[in-house]
């Protein structure tokens, strides 16, 4: 538990379980939940995710589990794309496949109850026609599988290469969808680390991957990134910022008696800030759920910065040891607390053939220690003897807390 207990429901031991937890947050990032749900996988080395876009996210965070859990199988993941269609539109999607793998999956879902198969799926294979070994259609999704012709070295015979996969909305509304590609082959290894656990504002963030060709590390590759989206601002500044003027609000129907005494106070004094920044989750929660009613603050709750890393096998910048086919990185600009995303990369030529690698993976980040020197103070005289002294806790970044 988050006191440091780390029990299972039972009161045993997480760790004597000798089981792994995956864990999937949906909801406001930054949401007390998500440090409970975080750490349960940390305790037990499984995988945490959040998602305040479970439209675009949702299943392919659960594809990515589901294959992190079976990874003492051979199952990778070389695909994953999400985006909308507009009606009619079509969007062909490049699945490239390595000439080791003997089967290849393909999962699609989409969300649209209007219509049973609103999205048609074509898939071309590079080669010669592979027929499909098990195609499984239901509400929302499609599962395709396709066997590869093995040859005497162990190796595909024709579904080597660039495989096509058309989708083709046959919805009436702009139809948002979710593709994940995966391979069962064991020549090429790509093992993603799990990112570090409790961290805050400013801490080092240090992710890596491991490659290997059958039971050897590959040594040397240039070919390994992670693309970072992480929050572009601060939900507290976000909501102190939006709270700004809104006197409505103190009459809302959708506060508790609480929560609106506390608002009425704080709107009274112009302290929004304050507000925000004061030990009061619930009022927080509520405040944001009107908040998320209004698009504008709910797009830029939403908005991320994104940018590109390199990792490398070089002793340096978090890489422990040069040479054993770890690669890592630390990865900068961790500063703003939420939900970062990372999309790990890999694309090369080796003796397994040419390799795609593409697998998503999340890291919650805390607010930093209140700054005493960031943190303004206000002192304003009530009464002829009182004064009021109001303080709004701010990190070192300068995001408030709260």
């Amino acid at each position: 538990g988050l006191d440091g207990a780390a029990i299972a429901p039972d009161g045993d031991l997480l760790a004597d379980k000798d089981v792994t937890i995956h864990s999937i947050g949906v909801g406001v990032d930054g949401a007390d939940f998500e440090d409970l749900i975080d750490q349960v996988s940390a305790e037990t080395g499984g995988e945490h995710h959040f998602t305040s876009i479970p439209d675009a996210e949702l299943d392919i965070f659960f594809t990515n589990d589901l294959v992190e859990s079976l990874k003492q199988n051979t199952l990778q993941i070389v695909k994953t794309e999400s985006g909308t269609l507009a009606s009619g539109a079509r969007r062909v999607i490049t699945v490239p496949v390595g000439p080791s793998a003997a089967e290849l999956t393909l999962a699609i879902s989409w969300k649209d109850a209007s219509t049973s198969a609103p999205l048609l799926v074509t898939v071309t294979p590079p080669g010669s026609p592979i027929p499909v070994a098990g195609n499984t259609l239901g509400q929302g999704h499609r599962v395709m599988n396709y066997d590869m012709p093995i040859n005497a070295d162990g190796m595909n015979a024709q579904g080597s290469g660039d495989w096509q996969v058309e989708l083709h909305s046959a919805a009436q509304n702009p139809l948002p969808y979710q593709f994940s590609a995966i391979v069962d082959e064991g020549c090429f290894k790509f093992d993603m680390g799990r990112p570090p656990g409790g961290l805050r504002a400013g801490d080092d963030m240090l992710v890596a991957v491991q490659l290997g060709i059958l039971d050897q590390p590959l040594l040397s590759s240039d070919s390994v990134q992670v693309r970072v989206a992480r929050p572009k601002e601060n939900r507290g500044q976000l909501l102190a910022n939006w709270l700004k003027g809104r006197k409505e609000l103190a009459e809302s129907p959708q506060l508790s008696a609480t929560s609106l005494g506390t608002l009425r106070s704080a709107l009274a004094l112009g302290e929004e800030a304050s507000l925000v920044a004061e030990n009061s989750p619930w009022v927080i929660h509520q405040l944001e759920a009107v908040a998320f009613s209004d698009r504008a603050f709910a797009e830029a709750a939403r908005e991320q910065e994104i940018f590109t890393v390199q990792l490398a096998d070089n002793g340096q910048n978090g890489d422990k040891v040069a040479g054993d086919g770890i690669y890592s990185v630390l990865v900068p600009n961790a500063t703003i607390p939420g939900s970062y995303r990372m999309e790990f990369l890999y694309e090369g030529n080796n003796s397994c053939g040419p390799v795609t690698r593409s697998e998503v993976s999340s890291s919650l980040v805390r607010l930093a220690a209140m700054d005493p020197e960031l943190s303004p103070v206000a002192v304003a005289a009530v009464e002829s003897s009182v004064v009021e002294v109001s303080i709004t806790p701010t990190d070192l970044f300068g995001n408030i807390l709260g």
